[in-house]
């Protein structure tokens, strides 16, 4: 199964952008991963992972809501 890795900027509304990415992510049988407290800020259906993880994990990395802040890109 491929895998897509979401980070999340930690002050904007990403709910819309990530539901599009799980919907896309469904249609094409891709499992989505997302830090854990990022993910859980929205309720998603994400699989929450470590930061560690997601690097090891994700074969495509998406930053939404306009680019992963400072020290993580």
């Amino acid at each position: 199964m491929h895998s897509v890795g979401l980070v999340l900027h930690p002050e904007r509304d990403s709910a819309e952008a990530v539901a599009a990415v799980l919907g896309w992510a469904a249609g094409k049988g891709a499992q989505v991963l997302g830090i854990d407290a990022e993910i859980r800020r929205l309720s998603s259906a994400a699989v929450a992972v470590t930061a560690e993880e997601l690097g090891q994990r994700a074969r495509c990395d998406r930053c939404l809501g306009g680019g992963a802040p400072a020290g993580r890109s």
